[in-house]
């Protein structure tokens, strides 16, 4: 999923790719969230142009994807 989205810059390294890996599996498992599923593919690419920018350290990250995309109440 993550190659998809790394299109220029410098080429993502092992550990970075493990950990933004691992910020979307959180991401995904905390959201019951399939690999595929529109919201974790628009996490993925968030995560992808913020390390870009210069945010490389996964707690930063995940504040801001929490912060984009707030848990939604569970439906009745």
């Amino acid at each position: 999923m993550l190659q998809a989205f790394w299109q220029s810059g410098q080429p993502l390294g092992p550990d970075e790719i493990i950990m933004i890996n691992r910020v979307v599996v959180d991401f995904r498992r905390e959201r019951k969230l399939e690999a595929d599923s529109e919201e974790a593919l628009r996490a993925a690419a968030e995560l992808l142009k913020w390390f870009r920018t210069g945010v490389t350290e996964s707690w930063k990250l995940r504040e801001l994807l929490y912060s984009l995309t707030p848990p939604q109440p569970p439906t009745k």
